[in-house]
Parts: structure tokens; sequence; C-alpha cells
């Protein structure tokens, strides 16, 4: 008797990271925040919430920036998988968290500190380290890492 078999799905990746020579080094939390503002609106940072991961090699060159979720005025999941996931397919080594708070307030919300606290125990599992998480709004930014001593 001749079982018919269910065709399988191949899964093909592609990924071509920057030039070695045109990668900008990142040397602080504070240099990722330059760069985000270079591809961002930062008129629209009091509409909603969004985040990004900057992504980073182990000598702390930046493969690139990505949007991983746009939220409303008042949230934004931080996907862990998301995030941990672009990082393993672009073969980052490090990475800096960063979304905005369009209320002005940057006090970190108890999800905030959870999700941090997320992407620092599986990142570690991963091995992709979680070098900060930022959160931002028009008129100045906050340091989780200061915050929480990671």
């Amino acid at each position: 008797m001749v079982k018919h078999l269910t065709p399988i799905n191949e899964i093909t990746l592609h990924y071509k990271r920057p030039k070695f020579h045109q990668m900008p080094r990142i040397n602080s939390s504070t240099d990722s925040l330059d760069y985000l503002y270079h591809i961002i609106n930062k008129e629209q940072l009091d509409l909603k919430e969004k985040c990004w991961v900057v992504l980073m090699t182990l000598d702390h060159k930046l493969l690139g920036i990505s949007e991983v979720f746009s939220g409303s005025v008042t949230s934004s999941q931080i996907n862990v998988r998301e995030i941990l996931q672009l990082a393993l397919l672009t073969n980052a080594i490090k990475i800096i968290v960063i979304h905005n708070h369009p209320s002005g307030n940057l006090r970190p919300s108890p999800r905030d500190l959870n999700s941090t606290r997320e992407l620092i125990r599986i990142g570690k599992l991963m091995q992709v380290i979680l070098l900060d998480h930022l959160i931002i709004s028009s008129e100045s930014v906050v340091s989780l890492k200061e915050i929480m001593k990671f």
C-alpha cells in the first residue's frame, strides 16, 4: 500500500549583513538613540507607543535597527520572542531595546520591568545580551539598566 505524503514546505532564510567596515560602532546606549533618530520621525514620539530593537555584533558594530511593535497611546507590547528571533536571524550578540512613552511619563511600568527581566533571562539562554532597555519621550530618556542595575 502506498502512503500519500503531505507536501512539506522548505524553509529558506536570507540574510546579508552590512559590510563590516561600514558598520558604525555603538559605544553607549545613547549612541543607539542617535541612529534611531535618523530612521524615525521624532515628531511622532508623542502619538503612540512603539518599540525598536538595536541589533549589534559582539564588538558593538551596528547590524541594524528594527521596529518590532507599534501600539496605542497607552501601551506597547514588548514581544520578547520577536526581539530574540530578530537577534538570532541577524546573528546579533548584543541588543538594546527602546520604546517610547507618549505621555512623557518615563517611569517604567510593571510590564516594562517584567519584559526586561524576560529579555535578560531568555537572552542568556540564547546567548543574546541585553545591554539596555531605554524608555524615551520627545523630551528625555530613562535607562532601565540604571534603574534595575543589570
